[in-house]
């Protein structure tokens, strides 16, 4: 209109980083689990600690702390998922799915 060039408007969902494809492997992994073992045998588990990671206000902390020797203690402390991580990490330690 009138000679002015119109960009389209990205999207927000374009924009939107995606942190639970990148930080959920890495919160398993921390946590002495194979991801990729977990993504295959429970996919719907997968699914929702992705879910939920998509909810986190705490993403740049994540991140940040992922860089860290004690990365699994200190994301632990405030990881939604930390309760389902930890029973995982508990059958695999007793022979159980993991």
């Amino acid at each position: 209109m009138f000679g002015i060039y119109k960009r389209p408007v990205p999207s927000q969902e374009t924009n939107k980083p995606d942190h639970p494809n990148e930080l959920v492997p890495q919160r398993l992994e921390t946590a002495g689990l194979d991801s990729d073992y977990v993504n295959a045998v429970l996919p719907d588990l997968m699914a929702e600690l992705k879910r939920v990671c998509s909810t986190c206000t705490d993403t740049e902390q994540c991140r940040h702390d992922f860089q860290l020797a004690d990365a699994n203690e200190r994301v632990a402390k405030y990881c939604p998922n930390t309760p389902v991580i930890d029973a995982l990490a508990v059958e695999r330690a007793i022979g159980k799915t993991m």
